[in-house]
């Protein structure tokens, strides 16, 4: 019961742009998202995180920052 209790909240505290309407839908969002990421590693000793605004971002190098996702998997 406790897994039902929490997959109920889970589902409906996601926003709009995380809601679909079918499992086709789901699918062509996922493949969409697959295939313009991109895998970016980096030496520890280049990265320079900074708090601003409420957001977490990394400073790369000489590049911009980059916002982190919020992708959380729970066992």
């Amino acid at each position: 019961m406790v897994q039902l209790t929490r997959a109920s909240h889970e589902l409906y505290r996601r926003s709009p742009d995380e809601c679909f309407a079918t499992v086709a839908e789901l699918w062509q969002h996922t493949r969409q998202e697959r295939e313009f990421s991109q895998d970016r590693w980096h030496l520890p000793q280049v990265l320079s995180p900074r708090a601003s605004d409420g957001q977490v971002t990394v400073t790369l190098d000489d590049q911009g920052p980059h916002l982190l996702n919020h992708w959380k998997f729970d066992t």
